[in-house]
Parts: structure tokens; C-alpha cells; sequence
């Protein structure tokens, strides 16, 4: 090999070794923002789990509240069924108590015209 060729070929693999100590470099940088980062990620899981079962009572107490309301909507719609079969059942007894008082009327005026013609033959 000639000098030329060799210095080609030193300048080449200094230059591939500069980049690899300056790759290196950042890859230090960036294990130790890492290794920064490790603690505040450790107590951000922390939270994160206090949170979750602070949500999870927050999410048991709307299901007991939806789980309530629910209960009165049923309970409201009962009490209309009730009243709705109620209020039925009240009317039913005007057709039945009219046709007793027209039959209790017409026997009555029956009556009075057979004590009139009875009356009136002697």
C-alpha cells in the first residue's frame, strides 16, 4: 500500500471512530436523563395507582347512584301503574252502578204504574 492510500484509509477510520465516540456520548447523555427520569416515572405509577382507586370508589358510588335512580324511575312507574289501575277500576263501577240505578228506577216506575192501574180497577 502507498502513503496516500494509507492516509485515505487512517483518515477514514478516524473519522468512522469520531462518529462512534460521539454516538457513545449520546447515548451516555441519554442514559442519564433516564436515569433521572426512572424516580419521577416511579412516582407518577404511584399516583397513577392511588388515583385508579380513588376513581374506582368514584366509579362504585355512581353505580350505587345510577343503581338508585334506576330504583325510582321503577318505583315512579309503579306507583303511575297503581294509580292508572286504580283510577280503572273506579270508573268500572259507573256503568255497573248506572245500569243499577236505571233498573232500580225502572222497577220503581213499574211498580208506581201497577199500584196506579191497581188503584184505579176498584
Amino acid at each position: 500500500m502507498k502513503a496516500p492510500e494509507v492516509k485515505a484509509l487512517v483518515d477514514v477510520l478516524s473519522e468512522r471512530l469520531n462518529n462512534a465516540v460521539n454516538t457513545l456520548g449520546r447515548l451516555e447523555e441519554q442514559s442519564n436523563m433516564t436515569t433521572l427520569a426512572i424516580p419521577s416515572l416511579q412516582e407518577a405509577v404511584k399516583r397513577l395507582q392511588t388515583w385508579t382507586e380513588e376513581e374506582d370508589r368514584d366509579h362504585e358510588a355512581y353505580l350505587n347512584l345510577k343503581r338508585d335512580v334506576e330504583d325510582l324511575k321503577k318505583w315512579k312507574s309503579d306507583q303511575k301503574q297503581e294509580k292508572d289501575e286504580l283510577t280503572r277500576r273506579k270508573w268500572s263501577f259507573g256503568p255497573n252502578l248506572l245500569a243499577a240505578l236505571i233498573a232500580f228506577l225502572g222497577n220503581l216506575i213499574l211498580l208506581a204504574i201497577n199500584i196506579w192501574l191497581m188503584s184505579s180497577k176498584k
